[in-house]
């Protein structure tokens, strides 16, 4: 493989398999994969040269969602199945897909028998029991049977009063995206992917710990952050409905903010019948999305990225959900040492993506957890 011989790709034998079919490594060309939340590992493509007899034999009409690792020597960097192949005058070009699209092959629904028009969660169902049913209703799963990251009794979904309710034609991966949007443990984002040994997880956005760092100097040339003041609000009160009549909260307001940048009001309207502390709570969570401006902008690193103890690692070891630092973007102070998600310089990564020939990896920070529409979801507000 040109330039980066320290990744190697090998071929299996069926979707799941552990048996080595052929190794790709030396005539691999164009190599590039992601991963992203929900979902995992994402796409993968590379080129191949190869003849044309050859190509239509063992790769148009064969070796269809057979299993791809990219290693590390024995360490996986990335896995998924092949998908698509586009023959070409020098070869074919090869798209493989993360399990996570095994979720989305089937309607989700039971087909022992005629299925409903809807499927509906009442009463106790927590988000691991709806994860777990998806994965018991795919007509041919290639999802791992371990199910220990996904075990979390805590998360519930449902109630008999709000049922949680699918038609019957939404996939796997839109029941179970749906069910970690419910999920009722705090307020950070859930996420579902399948990562490592075809593996499920059900995880919670973490910024407690960075995970890697880096600096202006290791960014590609151009980079551009704009810090938005469109959505920085200092204050806000909520207009909501109860027997009817609109009805405010108190302000929520917050003096460092105001120090900052100066005072800026919004009303948080909600025409919809809403109990007190639902509101109070969307009135908090709201504040906490927009006390401080947003920094925009995806970007991309060619050089270096940095482990907690500062040694160099290498880019394609970055994931979504990790959490990135770029410590001199802004001027350390004491009120930025610790893990935010103020946008400045710590960024929560939504999705990767590696480009080997180059060694670049271009990456997109979730830069705010925007929370609220969670919130008023699991209320039933989603209009």
């Amino acid at each position: 493989m040109p330039n980066r011989p320290e990744l190697s790709l090998l071929l299996f034998d069926s979707p799941t398999s552990d048996t080595v079919l052929e190794d790709l490594t030396a005539r691999a060309q164009f190599l590039r994969f992601s991963t992203m939340l929900h979902g995992g590992f994402g796409s993968c493509t590379f080129s191949l040269g190869i003849d044309t007899g050859l190509a239509w034999y063992s790769w148009l009409t064969d070796h269809y969602y057979y299993r791809l690792g990219v290693y590390a020597g024995a360490h996986l960097v990335w896995e998924g199945r092949k998908e698509d192949v586009t023959l070409t005058e020098r070869g074919i070009e090869l798209l493989f897909n993360g399990y996570w699209a095994n979720l989305g092959d089937s309607p989700h629904l039971d087909y022992s028998g005629s299925p409903p028009a809807l499927i509906t969660y009442n009463g106790t169902e927590h988000a691991d029991d709806v994860l777990k049913d998806v994965l018991a209703k795919l007509p041919s799963s290639q999802i791992s049977a371990d199910q220990s990251n996904i075990d979390r009794p805590d998360l519930q979904v449902a109630s008999v009063s709000k049922p949680l309710t699918f038609r019957r034609n939404q996939t796997g991966q839109q029941v179970a995206m749906t069910a970690a949007s419910w999920s009722d443990s705090g307020d950070a984002p859930w996420h579902v992917a399948v990562w490592d040994s075809r593996k499920p997880y059900l995880k919670q956005r973490d910024l407690t710990t960075v995970t890697w760092h880096t600096n202006l100097a290791q960014l590609r040339p151009g980079w551009r952050f704009r810090l938005g003041f469109g959505d920085y609000f200092s204050d806000i009160y909520d207009d909501y409905l109860v027997g009817g009549s609109s009805t405010l909260t108190t302000l929520a307001s917050d003096q460092a903010s105001r120090d900052l940048y100066g005072r800026r009001t919004k009303a948080l309207n909600i025409d919809r019948e809403l109990p007190a502390a639902v509101a109070e709570q969307a009135r908090d969570t709201m504040l906490q999305d927009t006390k401080r401006p947003r920094q925009f902008g995806s970007f991309a690193i060619q050089g270096f990225v940095y482990d907690t103890d500062r040694a160099p690692v290498p880019l394609w070891r970055v994931r979504a959900g990790d959490v990135l630092r770029i410590d001199d973007l802004v001027p350390a102070s004491s009120d930025l040492d610790a893990v935010t998600l103020d946008g400045l310089r710590t960024f929560f990564l939504i999705e990767t993506d590696y480009i080997h020939t180059t060694n670049t990896l271009k990456v997109r920070p979730d830069l705010s957890p925007r929370t609220l529409p969670s919130i008023l979801q699991r209320e039933g507000i989603t209009g």
